[in-house]
């Protein structure tokens, strides 16, 4: 059995996880999140999805408020640690943690390391419009993002992929990639491959005013921000004095000599918005705030939109 230490927080963590745990040759001794944070319109105390997968599967929890303490190296002694699995867990780790399992500390990151190095990976490969990215797993080190990488799986980008669907992707490669890696290690089968650090990019944290839209870009580049931020903060117009939350759209070869934002009604059920490039981008899912998600054609049932109104980037 190979004992390791699971320490992770996001959602994107959860897959790992469970798939872990399904394994005859892995024992998960403990898994590590972060502490219970104040969430919701409630502001109660909300689990992280790391925790709530755990009790889920009946493992032991351990939330340290932080990670780097004296508690932690005690409990990976005794427990006789091999490998501690890191997943999106939120804490800088240091180096009297990371070294302390009998192995060392292994980190699943999503992109091709060392591109897109940071926060925010599956949201910048679709901003950029890459058509490939893929899943690392490395040592991990005290520079961010920038150990050792122990195996890593590309993966092609469909241009209808959004954060939801290119995230799937990436766990269901990643999961695999990381428990063969964990028995490369237990056989002493692993060739380590340093990162070139000037080949690195890096992504920066994401904010909510990130998500405003702004029509004078082109369609393209606009379609990108649709789709990374589907999730969150949603890419984001106004029209009049209501914001306006848009969750899917579709690229068009329609072009049109009407200013940038400028609304473009297709037909009863469907409509377009002009870009920088005068191409349209066709509006298929959005949401007027603080009302639920509706298609284009149901949305135009309740704002009668005709050509020549404008979605805009700031409330009037």
């Amino acid at each position: 059995m190979i004992n390791i230490l699971f320490i992770g927080s996001g959602e994107f963590a959860v897959p790992f996880l469970d798939y872990l745990n399904r394994k005859d040759n892995i024992n998960i001794v403990a898994v590590v999140t972060q502490v219970d944070k104040p969430g919701g319109r409630g502001k109660k105390l909300l689990p992280t999805p790391v925790k709530e997968a755990a009790i889920r599967l009946n493992l032991d929890v351990l939330q340290p408020e932080n990670i780097n303490s004296s508690e932690i190296i005690d409990f990976i002694k005794k427990n006789e640690i091999k490998i501690n699995v890191v997943i999106s867990y939120g804490q800088i780790i240091k180096k009297e943690i990371f070294l302390c399992p009998i192995y060392n500390s292994i980190n699943v990151h999503p992109s091709l390391l060392p591109k897109y190095r940071g926060a925010s990976p599956i949201q910048n490969v679709l901003l950029n419009g890459e058509k490939e990215t893929g899943v690392s797993i490395i040592e991990i080190d005290e520079k961010m993002d920038a150990g050792d990488i122990l195996a890593q799986k590309k993966i092609e980008i469909s241009i209808d992929d959004d954060f939801y669907s290119l995230s799937k992707k990436l766990e269901e490669e990643g999961k695999k990639l990381l428990y063969d890696t964990i028995l490369k290690i237990e056989k002493n089968e692993i060739t380590k491959i340093s990162q070139n650090d000037e080949e690195a990019t890096y992504c920066k944290k994401i904010f909510k005013k990130d998500g405003l839209i702004n029509w004078k870009e082109s369609s393209f580049k606009i379609y990108n921000k649709i789709r990374a931020f589907v999730k969150w903060p949603v890419a984001f117009t106004y029209y009049e004095k209501n914001l306006i939350k848009i969750y899917k759209a579709k690229l068009t070869d329609l072009e049109y000599d009407y200013q940038p934002g400028t609304i473009y009604r297709i037909d009863k059920k469907n409509f377009g918005v002009i870009c920088g490039d005068k191409k349209l981008l066709k509006i298929e899912k959005l949401q007027i705030q603080g009302k639920k998600i509706v298609s284009a054609g149901d949305f135009l049932n309740g704002y009668p939109l005709k050509t020549g109104d404008k979605f805009i980037s700031e409330s009037r």
